[in-house]
């Protein structure tokens, strides 16, 4: 009998212990867990993509760029030598955005790698103030840059090609969308692909002709991420906007 009831108690202790141990091993889960947790919470907020605030928007409004914003060249050697090594131009019409502030003015503009231009060996500099009430229409300022004025154009590759004035060199890298292809099934029998669009608005579309109506479609490529948020319309729901 006392056999019995210290064989059992072996069994009990046993047991207690094996629940000990699956006790401590979920534990040990949990907290793995909780702080696998934690620390994605902790990246995702260290990874938080273009953020902005109201004071660096307001440090830069109080900004005096120091440019005489009346000479294009004088503009487009500031905006040059800012810019990196390389810069990646998105948009197919290869416009390559800029913006900067004067004493509380907007300034957009671009530098633009035309295929005519590029045969040329020059580009093409504009830029502008915002619009506002009193002035809707802002001086616009254009300059052709080429070696008449100190520019050096000179291609690495079809889509490559490097800008060169001032000391600093830039390489301008263009958007290839030579292997972007409608998805099958997307286009009818009347309709031919023209080619891909990319967007200065992140969106990528394919350009097409509709041979039977005689016009031309633009369609959101849906096939890679796109960097927009969509709502239905009140009167179709299926209609996006």
């Amino acid at each position: 009998m006392a056999s019995h009831i210290e064989a059992g108690s072996k069994i009990t202790m046993s047991l207690i212990a094996k629940c000990r141990m699956l006790s401590l091993i979920a534990i040990a889960s949990l907290s793995a867990g909780f702080l696998a947790f934690i620390s994605g919470a902790h990246s995702a907020d260290q990874g938080i993509s273009g953020l902005q605030t109201n004071q660096s928007y307001v440090d830069k409004l109080k900004g005096k760029s120091g440019v005489d914003l009346a000479n294009p060249l004088s503009v487009f050697r500031s905006i040059l030598t800012s810019l990196p090594k390389t810069v990646k131009v998105y948009p197919t019409e290869n416009y390559y955005y800029f913006s900067f502030y004067d004493r509380g003015i907007r300034y957009g503009g671009n530098i633009r790698l035309a295929i005519d231009g590029l045969a040329k060996r020059e580009i093409y500099f504009t830029y502008f103030p915002s619009a506002t009430l009193q002035h809707p229409d802002g001086e616009r300022h254009r300059l052709v840059l080429n070696a008449s004025n100190g520019v050096d154009v000179k291609r690495i590759t079809d889509l490559s090609w490097n800008v060169s004035a001032f000391g600093k060199t830039v390489r301008f890298n263009l958007n290839d969308l030579s292997k972007v292809r409608p998805p099958r099934g997307l286009m009818r029998k009347q309709e031919t692909f023209i080619g891909a669009v990319f967007d200065e608005s992140g969106l990528i579309f394919f350009l097409l002709f509709d041979k039977a109506k005689a016009n031309f479609l633009y369609i959101l490529d849906e096939t890679v991420d796109v960097p927009e948020q969509f709502s239905g319309s009140e009167a179709d729901a299926s209609f996006q906007l």
